[in-house]
């Protein structure tokens, strides 16, 4: 119930930002004189939006990188209305202050009296109209009242002028930073997780988690390169990828699963993988398998004892994406049958793509949940308020009782190839015992 009314609210919030921004740009190219570029503007918004449902099928059919870049811009522009709209509405409030001020200006004369020249020029308009309909052709038509309102004019196409380039320069100047820099600002996350059952021989045990790679046309073999660096430098003793290893094209798996196992080789203990639902875009079979041919150990709503020394281990259990279950191609997430099969008094973490099943997770006594999935918010220049509308956890650490959730921000991106106010992040969680 709570996730279909999230669901609502997001749908609610992106109608909402969709129609003021046709508002935003009506009044404003209106007062350009340019209803061409009203048009013009929509349009684009429109075939931005169909083209944005085929990309899938195009990434399906083995369409090349440089086709799939070609949608940066599109993504770019249709991705991020419910982000920008608060600042085209600041921008709005400014331009109409400024231009209601500058109507009153005009209404008073230079000593402070009131002017009422639009009103005079309408009275003798009709004036003129009724001495015509008599017959009294020799009254003058009034034309010099009728100009008094040139000088709206004027101020209006120069407010809408202003409100054009600081609309594009508030949301495209973020976006294309955003593109260029940010998405590939790795920052680098050490967290401790204090685990009350934890035995002490393991006190300082760390996981790498690194999560949303989306290896594709926004995130090839540099970015990989740099990240297997990252990796290797933080000296992990177990290696977790919770999912959304490739974006959606099947030729991208090869690539993405060698990655996976050159870095498997720098933890001691390997690495455990989870799929996402991007995995089930691409084709589960297909991702998994070839993440276990590089070694990886794949868990599908399973689990193991991570023993590392004498005297004591962890349950590590690794859940299936919700994506199985909306698609009727896998079970979805189950850890029922993984936890009979592990020590009782053990502690838990549970490996979950998204982080929503973070509340059940509690109820079955798991100690520790990673997750990724939300990338942060992505696009958030206002913080993660608006992906609070779509996502309870969207980034960082919660806690509920003694269970812990960690949402990891993820290394790639989905949609737009831009983050704005939200980093990468490679985490490297270390175990406390207490």
């Amino acid at each position: 119930m709570i996730a279909a009314a999230r669901l609502v609210i997001g749908l609610a919030v992106a109608l909402c930002a969709n129609a003021y921004l046709v508002v935003f740009l009506r009044r404003w190219t209106r007062a350009l004189s340019r209803p061409r570029v009203f048009y013009a503007v929509i349009g684009a918004l429109a075939a931005a939006q169909l083209l944005m449902m085929l990309e899938r099928s195009l990434a399906h059919a083995g369409a090349p990188t440089w086709l799939m870049r070609a949608y940066a811009p599109l993504l770019l522009w249709s991705a991020t209305l419910v982000q920008v709209v608060p600042a085209l509405l600041v921008i709005d409030l400014v331009l109409r202050l400024l231009d209601r001020r500058g109507r009153a200006a005009r209404r008073r004369g230079p000593e402070g009296e009131p002017q009422f020249a639009g009103e005079e020029a309408e009275r003798a308009v009709l004036q003129h109209l009724s001495s015509r309909a008599h017959g009294e052709v020799s009254t003058p038509r009034p034309t010099a009242p009728a100009l008094e309102d040139a000088p709206d004019a004027v101020r209006r196409r120069f407010l809408g002028q202003i409100g054009a380039s600081t609309a594009f320069t508030v949301v495209g100047v973020p976006l294309l930073w955003g593109n260029r820099r940010t998405r590939f600002d790795v920052e680098l996350v050490e967290l401790p997780v204090r685990i009350a059952r934890l035995p002490r021989v393991l006190d300082g045990f760390s996981i790498v988690q690194v999560s949303d790679i989306h290896v594709g046309a926004f995130l090839g073999e540099r970015e990989l390169a740099r990240a297997e660096e990252q990796v290797t430098a933080l000296r992990p003793d177990l290696l977790v990828m919770t999912g959304d290893l490739v974006h959606l094209r099947l030729a991208d798996v090869a690539p993405a699963t060698a990655w996976l196992g050159r870095i498997r080789a720098r933890a001691r203990h390997g690495l455990i993988a989870i799929p996402g639902n991007h995995e089930y875009y691409v084709g589960r079979d297909a991702v998994l398998d070839a993440a276990r041919a590089v070694g990886a150990d794949v868990l599908l709503n399973q689990g193991r004892l991570v023993a590392p020394r004498d005297g004591g281990g962890f349950a590590i259990v690794g859940a299936d994406d919700v994506q199985g279950l909306l698609s009727r191609q896998g079970p979805g997430p189950r850890v029922d049958e993984a936890l009979f099969a592990l020590p009782p008094d053990a502690p838990r973490v549970l490996l979950c793509h998204q982080p929503q099943f973070f509340d059940t997770a509690a109820s079955y006594g798991f100690d520790l949940q990673l997750s990724g999935h939300t990338h942060g918010g992505q696009i958030a220049p206002l913080g993660p308020l608006v992906a609070r509308a779509a996502y309870r956890y969207v980034a960082g650490l919660y806690t509920s009782g003694r269970a812990r959730l960690y949402v990891n921000r993820g290394l790639g991106t989905s949609g737009p190839p831009s983050r704005v106010g939200v980093r990468p992040e490679i985490t490297k969680i270390v175990l406390v015992a207490g």
